[in-house]
């Protein structure tokens, strides 16, 4: 095997290729159990709590998140990182075909708790070898595609994927229409099975991902040494905790996105029909706009593109905190509640579109090739709290109310917002060094034109 390219240009086409089939695959299927329509729902049924909906999506995200605080330790000194992806990724399909088995078993039905500790487990352990993966598929990505083709690599992931999923939400409304006639869970128990297919198909795809061959290297750090060097990143490089306190600030204001079905369900009266009748429109918007966040990314810089999602997830929070605020006052017909919370979850998965790309890219540009590991997994980790949104999110819409769970979306969108526009640097040199007149957002040639800087020269 050749040894690993220098050219910082070098793109190896079958690692991108595999890329975006592995994306689009294993994206396009999320629509099967999607956390909003699909696994929220599911979950409500099972239980009847929103807390306990938002610790099942928690234990989710936890398991994606707490690996990567350590892997960048295990990983040290290993020359080639897809024996790990490969191992990692069929564990991971192991549990997801576990989820399956439980929803296809009668233990629903006489036991809806055990199912759901089951089903919880299931999706924790799918999560956490997610998480596992996570460092050396990016570490392949990094040494495979340059950091000006990322963004067409995410933008194609996501953009096919999105015109897969108008297929796969057509597919799954009709599955989940009550016309159907189908025993709970069985409708959901087809929706699981098909998405264990698509995502075994996926993950073999980036399985023969080509990655050049790196001389392994002895173990430098003790784990002591590994985990100091996280608060030292922390308090060295202002430009990553910028970046990492307004990646929080994004993921407190999505936090309710899961709870959109079910707030429309109880506070408007909309039904399974209605709200399951969203997982077309997501899968169109995600046919569209990752191609854009792709341009988007590559042409103009990822801080570009996390702008535009501190626009996005503050549009998130508005709509329904707006459809709420009306519904105190009168009553809102179910078609502008539709309007309103549909309108919020399609805002609400652009937004999650949006901030995987250009979070990616950013972390990625940002640190040196020998820092990449340890960025990468501080990166994932410090957004653990993250994983508690859901259930604050949860224990807030049982025990206080909806409006007070978006009005907290809204407040922690416009902390995201002013990171982003007035702390965050550009990483890549390239865009940094251009005349800035030509790439200046609409909020700088407004604050330039309104309190120009004095020319110091004078």
């Amino acid at each position: 095997m050749s040894s690993a390219p220098t050219d910082q240009n070098y793109l190896d086409r079958r690692t991108f290729v595999v890329g975006v089939i592995n994306g689009s695959l294993f994206n396009a299927s999320a629509r099967f159990m999607d956390a909003t329509v699909v696994l929220s729902p599911l979950a409500e049924r099972l239980v009847g709590s929103e807390t306990l909906v938002g610790l099942l999506q928690m234990s989710s995200k936890i398991g994606w998140m707490w690996p990567t605080l350590f892997m960048p330790y295990i990983l040290e000194g290993v020359g080639r990182r897809m024996p790990w992806y490969r191992g990692s990724a069929g564990v991971r399909m192991l549990a997801i075909w576990g989820a399956v088995l439980v929803l296809f078993s009668g233990i629903t039905g006489h036991s809806p708790m055990t199912a759901f500790s089951l089903l919880a487990l299931a999706m924790f352990l799918s999560s956490t070898f997610g998480g596992v993966s996570w460092i050396p598929f990016m570490d392949v990505v990094a040494k495979g595609v340059p950091a000006n083709k990322r963004g067409l690599l995410w933008g194609l992931r996501q953009g096919i994927a999105g015109v897969l999923g108008v297929g796969f939400a057509t597919l799954a409304t009709y599955i989940l229409s009550p016309d159907r006639g189908l025993p709970f869970p069985r409708a959901y128990a087809w929706l699981f099975l098909i998405a264990a297919v698509a995502q075994t198909m996926a993950l073999g795809a980036f399985c023969m991902a080509r990655e050049p061959a790196v001389e392994s290297k002895p173990r430098r750090m003790t784990f002591g040494m590994h985990m100091s060097r996280y608060p030292r990143i922390m308090s060295r490089d202002d430009a990553f905790r910028s970046f990492a306190v307004s990646r929080i600030g994004v993921g407190v204001a999505l936090m309710g996105l899961e709870f959109l079905a079910i707030c429309a369900q109880k506070n408007f009266g909309l039904t399974d029909t209605q709200t399951n009748a969203w997982l077309l429109p997501i899968a169109l918007s995600g046919a569209i706009y990752p191609f854009l966040w792709g341009y988007l990314s590559d042409r103009f810089g990822s801080r570009t593109l996390l702008r535009a999602t501190g626009a996005l997830v503050a549009v998130h929070a508005a709509l329904p905190l707006i459809a709420l605020t009306m519904a105190r006052g009168y009553h809102v017909a179910p078609w502008l509640a539709n309007l309103l919370l549909g309108g919020s979850v399609v805002v609400g998965y652009a937004a999650v579109s949006s901030n995987m790309i250009a979070s990616s890219n950013f972390v990625l540009e940002i640190a040196r090739p020998h820092q990449r590991d340890g960025y990468l997994g501080l990166y994932n980790s410090l957004t653990i709290p993250l994983a508690f949104a859901s259930l604050l999110a949860g224990v807030i819409s049982d025990h206080v109310s909806y409006t007070a769970l978006y009005g907290a979306c809204l407040l922690a969108s416009t902390v995201s917002i002013w990171l982003v526009y007035g702390r965050l640097p550009e990483p890549r040199p390239g865009l940094a060094d251009e005349d800035r007149s030509e790439r200046l957002g609409l909020l700088d040639q407004i604050r330039a034109r309104m309190w120009p800087k004095p020319d110091r020269r004078a």
